[in-house]
């Protein structure tokens, strides 16, 4: 292997970097001459490092070398590939003032690039859209040791992989040591965003890292999911086809960072097979505010752990908790499906702000299982209840050694004194001490355990000595990056991290309270307030007619918890002269119990509204308004409803509608002189089709063909790189609801983190709210397939530097000798009803055309707009609707073929899969679940365990998911059970019952003469007898016939009931050519 050493400081030509990089081959080390000390390498364009060409570049030889970008190019693209996978090794150089419009400013890594950095700075760096410093793609590996990241930002794009310094996309390894992000700027992860990565931090620093630039982004996928994470996001440990993955933070601080919606420092969405381990390390005086304009409310100060459905556990030894605020719950902690373990641990002086009834949790905020041993829980403080810890019923927490003391909760402006240290009581496993004790003796007020110490605590017990990263058990105090040596030094202010600073958190005990614990102060009893119990509903005193303020001297009755009664902005999206159906009431808050109105109190300016009943006129929760927009009338639209339960109790909220246009609107014009197309790099390799991913996990590209889908949805990835799919989501995917309220969703947040949410946690009301969690129960973000990712005919890939494609490549017939060619590929993600979108070229000298084949429906459409560039330029690109709305489930298949014409080469950019929402998706989760539907048009999932799911009346989509389940798409206690239906079933993995039949009816019978029964059937999408699939049938086998499908209805066999020797159609088997109705696979009853 070679050394080269570059002797000059000029952009290109002899002796510059970008001449050495040319010049070196497979294996190779770039170094510097020592006169190059302290100087600046300027560049005017990104460097390539060619695939296959692995190469390290080394400045120790020229100390304080500076590679810049000079705020208008990228500095290193390391171009992989899966036939030719690239490595790039940076070590002992500053990277600055990169810039790029797109992600990964300092360095970019294509498709299993490995990365690895050592005493690198990266400072100044800007990507629009995510990885100010790093982004790398599908499948890679990126390794930072002992470096450090300062003011990168990745803003602009307002992206859900927005992380201002390392944005990472991938299921590899993802390891960073002896490291500091200082004061950089994301909208995820304000220094890191990872999808699905091997996360591992060890001995770094998070210091004023900020994603309170983000905005709720109307219109978009998993619009709420931005701002989580001041200084990490994770979207999941792992792609959904592995078995487990790990967040793992080690010895580390996180100081003074910011955030949006979730994550004050951190938010780590992760997938059911995931764990986190966080140990001796420092959240210190973090932050996280509300996402204005329909994004979360603020939880989680310090950290937010969650997860759709339970996680393999979080785990939290010897940390500190300090000073951390939140504006809605969990001043240091939130958790959500994470069953912790916190050991050895402090949670002092962390603040929940508010007086709403979601302002909870002043240390943490738990809607998880969760063990508490030998931990400090001091002077936090929170502005509902549970100034310690606010838990939901639902889950058991523990406490063991745990010293709880001088905890408050401002119950709102009341003076009710109420559930100070805690929510509820929490199991006892001995040895715990509180102070003060609970101030009244009302049955909704509770020491923090039945059987807990109530003293003052001594020296020993609030002494903090030893916890956090200054404890530094198995590791080292975090170094200073850049040197590999020097230690960190302590905040001034501050000489011990892991303890509060004097005077702020660890007052000395106040002398104990001259009130019996077990008697209210004054004669005022405090009345029921949202603690996290359920309770039996009470009168409130009539002669009291202010239930929140009992009369003076008297023993105030318990009132009800009523539910808040709370109206959730919604924004959506229809297109020119097309009406929209809006669930308004989707995402509010109202008891089912109480009788309410629904009003338009702001009528919209361009559209006409409506109210429909839903063919329910007494049952006003299933209501829904119909959107219709003024004839060829674009732009953005609102109006505003009220919900009025008639008794003084009334809220409001604003629908905002944007009207898109029918077409695309004229592009830019041509850049004079016109850019010429950049040679493709030698060798040019087209990859394999790569696997394809499917979460949250929110905005576009889905991965190569052959990975798994993420879930929340990664965003688009430059070929041959492939971008994970949805969720979402978590923040994680979340909708905000008034309960505890991600998207999902991280991302994630996902995380949540994120990642709306797929269960709502079981508070009594009046109760906090849960994150916009991505739902995993139905398709949550668009997914998109690269065309150069695809397996290719007759096409091939290239790269236009202007050609603006969403992974900066398209395929094209250009150059091949051939008229016509097609791209094929798998669909992998979730069964559900998607719209079918063509990113494509419409150039000005020819008119080609395309066939475009999913699940075996073709659509055929012309290049024929004729746009402004005879080449694939920016300005020449276009979208195309092939499929409105076709059924799909993972694994159908989908092709794109074209015929060129003239000088127009058929060029196209992407096929992208859009979910489209159907009503009222439903998932289960546990072991046998049961799910019945009476409403139209239902979607259920019943995911893992044995199911029974009955879609009732209307078109539903079921899916079992995993395990042996029954599937029901009628309303079987109807007279016509069935009719006028068309149902699709979706079995899954293991033994499912397919019921089109019982012992009183056919079902999907429309009961007419000489009818073929195309108005109603039940679509069966797998059906497999090898698994044991049996499907069941009214009456004897003679009554039936199996036939081909209808060529309307798709591929498969037709099931027919036989009538007076007229046949109509019951279901179709999909892919099924030969069923026997007298095998096994059929049963009559």
């Amino acid at each position: 292997m070679a050394i080269l050493t570059v002797s000059s400081t000029a952009n290109d030509g002899a002796g510059s970097l970008r001449q050495a990089i040319a010049n070196a081959k497979a294996g190779d080390t770039i170094q510097f001459a020592s006169n190059l000390a302290g100087q600046k390498i300027t560049l005017r364009s990104q460097l390539e490092i060619s695939p296959g060409k692995n190469l390290t570049i080394d400045g120790a030889n020229a100390a304080g070398l500076t590679i810049s970008g000079d705020k208008t190019t990228r500095i290193f693209y390391v171009n992989s590939n899966q036939d030719f996978p690239t490595g790039l090794t940076v070590k002992n150089l500053t990277v600055t003032d990169a810039y790029t419009a797109e992600r990964g400013g300092g360095i970019f890594a294509t498709h299993k690039g490995n990365v690895t950095v050592e005493n690198v700075r990266f400072n100044n760096n800007v990507a629009d859209k995510g990885g100010g410093a790093i982004y790398t793609e599908w499948e890679t590996n990126l390794t930072v040791t002992n470096s450090k990241f300062d003011r990168n930002q990745a803003t602009r794009g307002n992206d859900e992989r927005g992380a201002g310094a390392i944005a990472f996309l991938s299921p590899g390894n993802f390891t960073v040591k002896n490291s500091e992000f200082t004061n950089n700027r994301g909208i995820n992860g304000g220094a890191i965003n990872s999808l699905n990565g091997k996360l591992t931090i060890e001995n770094s620093r998070f210091i004023n890292n900020d994603t309170t630039s983000a905005k709720f982004d109307t219109g978009k996928g998993n619009a709420f999911l931005r701002g989580y994470g001041g200084a990490v996001y994770t979207d999941r440990a792992s792609s959904s086809n592995e078995a487990s993955g790990t967040i793992q933070i080690k010895n580390s601080v996180f100081e003074g960072n910011r955030g949006r919606g979730e994550g004050g420092a951190a938010y780590l969405y992760t997938g059911t097979q995931d764990k986190v381990i966080i140990e001796s390390s420092d959240f210190k005086k973090n932050e996280v505010l509300e996402l204005p304009n329909g994004g979360n409310g603020g939880n989680g100060g310090g950290l937010v752990v969650l997860s759709n459905g339970l996680n393999k556990g979080l785990t939290i030894r010897d940390t500190a908790f300090t000073d951390n605020t939140a504006t809605s719950q969990g001043g240091g902690l939130w958790t959500m499906d994470s069953p912790t373990t916190i050991t050895g641990s402090l949670f002092s002086g962390n603040k929940v702000f508010g007086t709403s009834y979601s302002n909870v949790g002043g240390a943490m905020a738990l809607y998880s299982p969760t063990d508490i041993v030998d931990t400090k829980i001091l002077n936090n403080s929170a502005g509902w209840v549970g100034g310690g810890i606010t838990a939901i019923d639902k889950f058991p927490v523990t406490v063991k050694d745990t010293v709880f003391y001088n905890n408050t909760a401002d119950n709102g402006t009341n003076n009710w004194g109420i559930q100070q240290h805690t929510s509820r009581e929490l199991a006892d496993k001995g040895g715990n001490i509180q102070w003060p004790p609970k101030r009244t003796s009302n049955a909704n007020d509770y020491n923090a355990t039945a059987q807990i110490t109530l003293a003052q605590p001594t020296a020993s017990d609030l002494n903090t000595d030893g916890i956090g990263a200054s404890s530094g058990t198995g590791s080292t105090t975090p170094a200073t990056p850049g040197s590999g040596t020097d230690p960190v030094t302590p905040d001034t202010g501050n000489p011990d991290p892991a303890t509060p600073d004097p005077g702020s958190s660890e007052p000395t005990p106040p002398d104990p309270v001259d009130t019996d614990p077990g008697t209210p102060d004054n004669s005022d009893t405090a009345p029921d307030a949202p603690g996290i119990g359920d309770g039996d509903e009470a009168t409130p005193d009539p002669g009291n007619p202010d239930p929140a303020t009992p009369d003076a001297g008297s023993s105030a009755p318990l009132p009800g918890k009523p539910i808040p009664l709370v109206a959730v902005p919604d924004t959506v999206t229809t297109k020119e002269n097309t009406p929209v159906k809006i669930n308004i009431l989707a995402n509010d808050t109202f008891s089912d119990k109480d009788s309410f109105t629904v009003t338009l109190v702001e009528t919209a300016e361009k559209g006409d509204i409506r109210i429909d009943n839903n063919g329910t006129p007494n049952q006003v929760a299933d209501d829904f308004v119909l959107y219709t927009p003024e004839t060829n009338v674009t732009g953005a639209d609102q109006f505003t409803y009220q919900i009025d339960k008639g008794d003084g109790n009334a809220v409001t909220a604003t629908v905002k509608v944007s009207i898109a246009p029918e077409s695309n609107s004229s592009p830019a014009p041509s850049p004079s002189p016109a850019p010429v197309p950049a040679p493709l790099p030698s060798p040019s390799p087209t990859p394999d089709p790569a696997p394809s991913p499917s979460p949250a996990p929110i905005p576009v590209s889905p991965l190569p063909s052959s990975s798994p889908a993420p879930d929340p949805a990664p965003l688009p990835t430059p070929s041959p790189g492939s971008t994970p799919n949805p969720v979402p989501s978590p923040t994680p995917t979340p909708v905000p609801l008034s309960l505890p309220t991600p998207n999902p969703t991280p991302t994630p947040v996902s995380p949540l983190p994120t990642p709306t949410p797929s269960s709502t946690p079981d508070l009594a009301s009046p109760s906090p709210t849960i994150p916009n969690r991505k739902p995993v129960s139905a398709p949550a973000k668009p997914m998109r397939y690269e065309a150069e990712n695809l397996s290719l005919n007759n096409y091939r890939t290239e790269w236009f530097e202007d050609s603006k494609a969403s992974a900066e490549r398209q395929i094209s017939l250009r150059g091949t000798g051939k008229t016509s060619g097609s791209a094929e590929g798998v669909f992998k993600g979730r069964a559900g009803v998607y719209q079918v979108k063509i990113g494509y070229y419409d150039e000005n000298d020819g008119q080609s055309s395309a066939t475009v084949t999913v699940s075996g429906q073709s659509k055929r459409f012309k290049f024929d707009q004729d746009l402004f560039s005879d080449s694939a330029m920016h300005d020449a690109k276009a979208v195309v609707t092939t499929h409105s709305a076709i059924t799909l489930k993972t694994g159908d298949r989908f092709k794109i073929s074209a015929q060129l014409d003239e000088g127009e080469f058929a060029r196209f950019d992407y096929i992208e899969f859009i979910p489209i929402p159907q009503r009222s998706p439903v998932a289960g989760r546990n072991t046998t679940n049961s799910q019945t539907q009476s409403r139209n048009a239902d979607v259920l999932y019943g995911e893992e365990g044995n199911d029974f799911l009955d879609g009732g009346r209307g078109n539903d989509f079921l899916d079992g998911g995993q395990g042996n389940d029954v599937l029901i798409g009628v309303e079987m206690k109807s007279s016509s059970p069935g009719r006028s239906e068309r149902d699709v079933l979706v079995g899954g993995r293991g033994t499912d019952r397919f019921q089109v039949g019982d012992e009183s009816h056919i079902f999907y019978d429309d009961d007419k003469a000489n009818s073929s029964g195309l108005g109603d059937y039940a679509l069966i999408k797998d059906f497999k007898p090898a698994e044991g699939d049996r499907i069941h049938l009214h009456g004897k086998v003679d009554d039936y016939r199996i036939g081909a499908a209808p060529s309307q209805v798709g591929r498969g066999s037709g099931i027919y009931y036989m009538e007076d020797g007229q046949r109509e159609l019951i279901a179709v088997v999909e892919n099924q050519q030969s069923l026997n109705l007298r095998s096994s696979s059929f049963r009559f009853t």
